[in-house]
C-alpha cells in the first residue's frame, strides 16, 4: 500500500492517491489505529482535491505510524506465543 501511495504522489495522480489513501484508512481502522487512519485520510483528501503539496511529508508520517502499529502487533503476537 505504501508503494502505491508513494507512486501516486510521485506521478501526481490524485485519483490513485485518493483510492489508496481510502484503502489504507479502512485497513488501519480495523486495528483501531485512529491516528494513522487520520493521516491516511489526509492523503485521501489531498488526492480528491488534486493537491499534492506536502503529501510526501504526510506519507512519511503515515509510514512512521504504520511501523509503530506493526511493531505493536509483533510484540502482541510474541507475547501470546509464550
Amino acid at each position: 500500500m505504501m508503494a502505491v501511495l508513494d507512486a501516486a504522489i510521485g506521478k501526481q495522480d490524485g485519483p490513485v492517491l485518493e483510492k489508496a489513501g481510502h484503502k489504507a484508512k479502512g485497513a488501519l481502522l480495523q486495528f483501531s489505529a485512529h491516528a494513522a487512519a487520520a493521516t491516511a485520510l489526509k492523503l485521501e483528501e489531498m488526492g480528491r482535491k488534486g493537491s499534492m503539496a506536502g503529501a510526501q511529508a504526510v506519507l512519511k508520517k503515515l509510514k512512521r505510524e504504520s511501523d509503530w502499529l506493526l511493531k505493536s502487533l509483533h510484540r502482541m503476537i510474541d507475547t501470546m506465543a509464550q
